[in-house]
């Protein structure tokens, strides 16, 4: 758990943490090369990273749960890495994610907020400093239970090298529920 913190904290440079493609994105970047190019990006910061949306998700989604990603995928600024893609996800106050499933195996871990978390069979609160495994293909859920927004770090990647189950989308396998009226996010 501590190795996570660190981890954490190493990535957003002990700041302040603020408030799509697929929620986590997939899509796996080619390393930039070539004469004459410039050499890929070693960082990027939380700061500069613009707040995606999961094109695949039906608006009512879209519009309670968004990302930033910082490794891996195939936008401009991220740090490039094809074998893996992390970055943070938001969750609006009292949103609703609904169960659904990819073939990349996932981590989460919860840096502010809590969620009734559903992972296959097992539902548990998940709050600050918990961290949680998504194997492949396995039904998940999350379920925002306070009044502020659930921050969480999250990383996909590429077991055994194949690459191909970072590039699949999320299967959403329940309809999106009407969000409550809380569920938004705070103007900039």
């Amino acid at each position: 758990m501590r190795g996570l913190q660190l981890l954490a904290a190493a990535v957003f440079g002990l700041v302040p943490l603020v408030g799509s493609g697929q929620a986590p994105p997939g899509g796996a970047s080619a390393r930039p090369g070539g004469t004459g190019a410039s050499p890929p990006p070693t960082h990027t910061s939380l700061k500069d990273r613009p707040w995606s949306t999961s094109e695949q998700y039906p608006e009512a989604l879209q519009r309670v749960c968004h990302y930033k990603a910082l490794i891996g995928g195939r936008r401009p600024g991220v740090v490039p890495q094809p074998d893996v893609l992390m970055g943070m996800l938001e969750l609006a106050p009292r949103a609703i994610y609904p169960a659904h499933r990819h073939p990349a195996p996932e981590l989460y871990y919860v840096m502010s907020g809590r969620a009734e978390w559903t992972v296959g069979d097992e539902t548990f609160t998940a709050g600050p400093g918990t961290a949680i495994y998504h194997p492949p293909n396995t039904l998940h859920r999350m379920v925002n239970t306070g009044d502020e927004v659930l921050r969480t770090v999250y990383m996909w990647w590429s077991p055994g090298g194949d690459r191909t189950v970072i590039q699949v989308a999320s299967e959403l396998l329940e309809g999106v529920p009407e969000q409550p009226a809380k569920a938004k996010f705070e103007e900039p």
